[in-house]
């Protein structure tokens, strides 16, 4: 493995109703991301779903599901 595997990048959008994060390698496969509510703070909201991209990308997908009824 040289240098270049080892890269990882993030993006992050935010915006006025959701605030999306990515973590991508030099491969430019995803390897983690989070969708998010944006809210008043929007550094919080960028904070937030940075963090949870880059756990996921860590951890690997989590697979949740719900029902709202």
């Amino acid at each position: 493995m040289n240098e270049v595997d080892d890269e990882v990048f993030a993006g992050i959008d935010v915006g006025t109703t959701t605030t999306k994060a990515v973590v991508i390698n030099a491969a430019k496969e995803v390897l983690g991301r989070f969708v998010r509510r944006s809210g008043t703070d929007l550094t919080l909201a960028a904070t937030t779903a940075l963090e949870e991209a880059w756990s996921t990308s860590l951890t690997g997908p989590t697979i949740s599901t719900s029902s709202s009824r």
